[in-house]
């Protein structure tokens, strides 16, 4: 948009919302796709329009929620040094700055005593994994599910600084296809990488996970246990070519990636081997799989009893 702004020679509007609807991060983390409404995409979820009003100076409209708006124009000549700041990938890199457009303020109205929301940007977990991480999540799940991808669950996990993704396979399906004799890993990954890395959101991410349902993708330790001892060392699928978008923020690429946002992807298949029998794949040495059923709902209706803290469904 600012872009189009700019080609004219014109300075951009822009209004800085404070305070707004907390839904608003969240829809705007979706990647919807351009000149798609993210306030109108608010009001489809809430089953009503969100409440708006005219800023003061440009002809821009903001919530009429909001604590602060900041009103003004972008200039398509005047330019200001910005950072280094903490960014989501969870550094602060000294030599990052950006040479970006001055924004000159042409008014500012207020809430009295106006309440106004802080993100400590950087190392996880912050807002931007809390919040970015869910909604992807849940965007990519559903594009696996319409493209018939056998997957249980879809996340990213807070502490990989919204860089990588954790896939689920129903073990049933494993074992239904098992037994039919057409259970094949290679199309497994062929699909998931056709649909993460080639559409959506899920192009973002380099580094994928794929792993049977009997691990929880919330559950860090648990996806830490399984990729080291579910997945062995020459069993990656690494892409070249890839593009990396926000390659300038990440934290791992060399500077002539970064330039060409052009770097490799993979995905680590912590799947076992195809050719194991069912009593040949180890199950988990826990709680949940070693104790019978009646056991474990008495040893956790007790709980507090027993002098521990209460457990939390």
């Amino acid at each position: 948009i600012r872009k189009q702004w700019f080609e004219q020679g014109k300075p951009m509007p822009v209004a800085i919302v404070q305070g707004g609807p907390p839904i608003i991060p969240f829809i705007g983390c979706m990647s919807l796709g351009h000149n798609v409404a993210e306030c109108e995409k608010v009001g489809g979820y809430w089953g009503e329009p969100v409440e708006l009003v005219k800023c003061e100076t440009i002809d821009l409209e903001v919530p009429a929620t909001a604590e602060m708006v900041i009103e003004g124009e972008f200039s398509p000549t005047e330019t200001a040094t910005e950072g280094p700041m903490g960014e989501f990938n969870g550094n602060v890199c000294l030599s990052g700055t950006n040479e970006v457009p001055i924004m000159n303020v042409k008014a500012i109205t207020y809430r009295n005593k106006a309440i106004l929301p802080v993100v400590a940007s950087g190392y996880p977990t912050e807002e931007n994994h809390a919040v970015w991480g869910p909604v992807v999540s849940a965007i990519v799940h559903n594009q696996l599910k319409e493209a018939g991808f056998p997957l249980t669950a879809c996340f990213i996990p807070f502490e990989s600084s919204a860089h990588a993704m954790v896939v689920t396979v129903s073990l049933d399906w494993i074992r239904e296809q098992k037994a039919k004799g057409t259970y094949s890993i290679d199309e497994l990954i062929r699909q998931l990488k056709s649909v993460v890395f080639e559409t959506g959101p899920g192009f973002c991410y380099s580094k994928i996970y794929l792993m049977a349902d009997d691990i929880n993708p919330a559950h860090t330790d648990a996806v830490f246990w399984a990729f080291s001892t579910r997945c062995h060392p020459k069993e990656h699928r690494i892409y070249p070519d890839q593009p990396v978008p926000f390659a300038e923020l990440m934290g791992y690429l060399s500077e002539e990636e970064q330039t060409d946002q052009i770097s490799e992807k993979v995905i680590y298949n912590c799947l076992r081997p195809a050719d194991w029998t069912e009593e040949r794949i180890p199950i988990p040495s826990n709680f949940e799989y070693n104790w019978p059923k009646d056991i474990q709902e008495r040893v956790v209706k007790n709980w507090s009893e027993y002098g521990y803290d209460k457990v939390v469904e």
